[in-house]
């Protein structure tokens, strides 16, 4: 997964594959039939585990805000991981010729708005954002934000200046979630 993501697809070969997973070119296609359906798995993997660092972000005691800021802090400070999300990477980088590629990141890119949307309606319950928040603005300013400062902090070598983006990201957050629904 890691070579596709720090590579992309069309930079990442098959021989380049088989020496990160220990198989040959061969045993490769034997076991997935393409190359785009290698892909495909290491996008579903990427997946699994960016939703399963929000749910681990998303934990009481922590309010919405608070997880979200959490969430934001490990993704721009993860050194070990291309900060870069495979799943807009993707959607970027494959056209309209490789469509089940495409297909399954926008399928996969949808989950992540619900995900996040199941988040503030949860917040809303527990009134920790307005009852006229609009949620789903709301999942989509949070993702553009996130992916944002994100690939923003690859080239930042300046820690002041990522907290002060940070806190700038969160306030505005908080100003889009304190907005009426239009």
């Amino acid at each position: 997964m890691t070579l596709f993501w720090r590579n992309g697809f069309s930079s990442t070969s098959v021989r380049d594959l088989g020496t990160a997973l220990d198989l040959r070119p061969g045993s490769i296609y034997a076991l997935f039939q393409s190359k785009e359906n290698l892909y495909i798995e290491a996008l579903k993997m990427y997946a699994q585990d960016h939703f399963k660092l929000i749910g681990q972000c998303f934990q009481p005691p922590l309010t919405f805000m608070e997880s979200l800021e959490r969430l934001i802090r490990e993704v721009t400070s993860n050194l070990n991981n291309p900060r870069v999300c495979m799943i807009g990477k993707t959607l970027a980088d494959f056209g309209a010729a490789d469509q089940t590629v495409r297909a399954e990141a926008a399928r996969l890119f949808q989950d992540n708005l619900k995900l996040f949307g199941k988040k503030i309606e949860q917040a809303r319950s527990r009134e920790e954002l307005p009852p006229t928040c609009d949620s789903q603005f709301l999942a989509h300013f949070i993702i553009v934000q996130l992916t944002g400062l994100r690939r923003y902090s690859d080239s930042l070598q300046d820690p002041e200046l990522l907290e002060r983006l940070i806190k700038e990201t969160m306030r505005s957050i908080q100003h889009c979630a304190a907005a009426k629904v239009e």
